[in-house]
């Protein structure tokens, strides 16, 4: 693995032509970021959290166990985490804003003299989370930069509550080998490796970061305000330490991977492939993604949340009002129309924000019927999905 310091981290997320299409392309949010969930997805993977970088226990259908790093039909890991001289990002150095843009999310981080951009975005057609960690310093300083990573490898199903449940998940193992922590249990496997080399590593069953130790959710009934694992979980952890010279005002970026394969060669194989070169793929990514929004109209009833949709380059939904549910997506592109979809829908009701605009999006609100599944464009709407949901709270 090689090391891969930009100026600025700016300069690879927003890989385009013309320097206006940049930050305007981006929706963003300051307040109440750790109740509001933090979303990004590909084809193959995804990873949600909240919009502070932590990693709350989110989800019924396996209580608690539904957010973290996901390469469908497996869950990876619960999270990972950051820190730098022993404070965590998003706790002891707070995040001030959360942005979302085409095929990517931002967290920004300031305080004690760091501030901090964590870039997160899944490469098309790979079961990877790639992570893109900028520092910056008030003056020359040496970093002991720690990276928390608790693995939770369990199937999508059986859920918490069928016969058998969840209940039959299996313990996880972790090792180390070649600068990555590799996860392993009998469903597949999870790898977790940085651009650069640790100097130090350690395993054990914690391994959280500013979430340890753990409140567990009860498996059924009452649950506290907010969990960190579930009942049903039966992961293990693992710290990766990196030592960085910050010189001040000069940012330094360091990129890291979680990847998931039926069998641990495969993970480890996966990691050191998106790491090769992952501002590259990240241009594409949101040249992709860039390229979807330019030739697609997605007519998207959101279940109690949207009023109006406007026509042109973006779609604002109101929170004060209150439509009827409904399920489904109408999607036209420049070929063709294709109506009734029957794909998941972002639930919007309940989000304290007044109201949101969404990048690339145009059409009207409409009332769909689900009919039979449709293979159509599952990427591409599970893309638009979760760059609609990012902002919402109980989306």
């Amino acid at each position: 693995m090689k090391t891969l310091v930009v100026t600025a981290l700016v300069a690879a997320l927003l890989p385009v032509s013309t320097a206006s299409a940049t930050v305007s392309d981006e929706l963003s949010e300051t307040a109440r970021l750790s109740d509001r969930r933090a979303l990004v997805a590909g084809d193959r993977a995804f990873t949600m959290g909240d919009e502070s970088g932590l990693y709350p226990a989110t989800g019924w259908h396996i209580r608690g166990e539904m957010g973290g790093f996901w390469a469908p039909p497996v869950k990876l890991l619960d999270g990972v985490w950051f820190a730098a001289d022993g404070s965590w990002l998003g706790k002891d150095i707070p995040a001030i804003r959360y942005s979302r843009g085409h095929g990517y999310q931002r967290f920004s981080y300031g305080g004690g003299g760091i501030s901090a951009e964590r870039v997160e975005f899944v490469p098309s057609g790979s079961r990877a989370t790639v992570i893109g960690l900028t520092l910056r310093a008030d003056r020359r300083r040496d970093v002991r930069l720690a990276m928390d990573a608790h693995s939770e490898l369990m199937p999508a199903y059986p859920w918490g509550w069928t016969t058998p449940n969840a209940g039959t998940n299996a313990p996880d193992s972790g090792s180390f080998g070649d600068g990555a922590l590799v996860f392993q249990d009998p469903v597949g496997a999870a790898a977790v490796g940085a651009s650069v080399r640790p100097v130090d590593q350690a395993l054990g069953p914690h391994y959280r970061g500013p979430q340890d130790p753990a409140v567990i959710c009860p498996a059924d009934g009452p649950a506290p305000p907010r969990c960190d694992d579930s009942a049903f979980g039966k992961g293990t952890g693992g710290r990766l330490t990196y030592s960085l010279q910050l010189t001040a005002g000069r940012p330094s970026t360091v990129w890291f991977a979680v990847t998931g394969g039926d069998n641990s060669a495969e993970a480890r194989s996966l990691l050191d492939k998106v790491l090769r070169d992952p501002a590259g793929s990240l241009r594409e990514t949101v040249a992709a993604r860039r390229a979807a929004a330019s030739s697609t109209v997605v007519d998207l009833p959101v279940t109690g949340c949207c009023s109006r949709v406007s026509s042109g380059a973006s779609t604002t939904c109101s929170t004060r009002s209150r439509k009827p549910a409904t399920r489904g997506f109408v999607m036209s592109t420049r070929a063709r129309t294709i109506p009734h979809l029957w794909v998941p829908y972002p639930r919007c009701g309940g989000s304290p924000l007044d109201s949101q605009t969404i990048p690339g999006f145009s059409g009207q609100m409409v009332n769909t019927r689900p009919t039979r599944p449709s293979r159509l464009a599952s990427s591409t709407l599970s893309a638009i999905t979760s760059e609609h949901c990012a902002m919402s709270v109980t989306c």
